[in-house]
């Protein structure tokens, strides 16, 4: 048992050594092909993709300076509007405080009138401010979002920059290619490798053994001189000739 194991580890050793060297040397000849073949040199590229990626950023900063300015511009005039409301407000508040029975009854007709002219003016200014208001609010809303959107679009392509100028070397590079357009292949060649010749045995003993076995007999001379000698059936058997002797197997 333990011949056993030790001729099926040195077998299996054996194989992965030999499909670790076919992988290998399959990488290489493939990288090498991929680079002879490439019509633009893959650091030229590199560096190409790089400074789209700069000329991107500053773009996107400005884009975000921009739209922040006219953020801040939009809450200034929000912030007025607010201000305009809440003295209407107080305006309103105190005009109605005015208003009593001895005044409509006795006060001044001409100082009545006027104070309700303002108050209606006070209360229409209340409904445009609040009006305006809500349509400032919502591109505010509209330019927050926009804030977000560009600063995740910054955020994108400045690690994108980070891993591109930290980016693998042109070797490397050619052996990720060699390995992405290859591996289907390698693993077909792999299969191959390690059940390719069990299938050719197995195909070989159950179809064309016996095919061959159901064939005449195939005699080489009329005399025979041997009796044949029948013996168990092993995987391998040792044959000695002496010089000039032919086997046929």
């Amino acid at each position: 048992m333990y011949g056993f194991f030790y001729r099926f580890g040195t077998w299996l050793l054996g194989k992965l050594g030999a499909a670790v060297l076919i992988v290998v040397i399959a990488l290489i000849g493939v990288g090498v092909w991929l680079y002879v073949n490439d019509q633009v040199d893959a650091e030229t590229r590199r560096l190409e993709y790089l400074a789209t990626l700069r000329a991107t950023q500053a773009e996107l900063v400005a884009e975000q300076a921009a739209a922040l300015e006219a953020l801040q511009l939009l809450r200034a005039d929000a912030k007025v509007q607010e201000e305009r409301i809440a003295q209407a407000h107080r305006i309103i508040a105190q005009l109605t405080e005015l208003k009593s029975w001895w005044d409509e009854l006795f006060g001044n007709p001409e100082q009545q009138q006027a104070n309700e002219d303002q108050l209606t003016r006070m209360q229409g200014l209340v409904v445009e401010a609040e009006s305006e208001l809500a349509v400032l609010m919502r591109h505010i809303s509209q330019g927050e979002i926009n804030q977000e959107d560009l600063k995740f679009q910054i955020q994108s392509v400045e690690q994108d920059l980070l891993s591109t100028e930290q980016s693998e070397s042109a070797a490397a590079h050619y052996l990720r290619d060699a390995w992405d357009r290859s591996k289907f292949y390698l693993l077909i060649a792999l299969i191959a490798f390690f059940v390719g010749p069990s299938i050719v045995k197995l195909f070989s003993f159950y179809l064309v053994a016996p095919w061959l076995a159901r064939g005449k007999p195939i005699r080489f001379d009329e005399e025979l001189k041997v009796m044949p000698h029948v013996r168990k059936s092993h995987v391998s058997a040792i044959v000695t000739l002496w010089p000039g002797e032919v086997l046929r197997a």
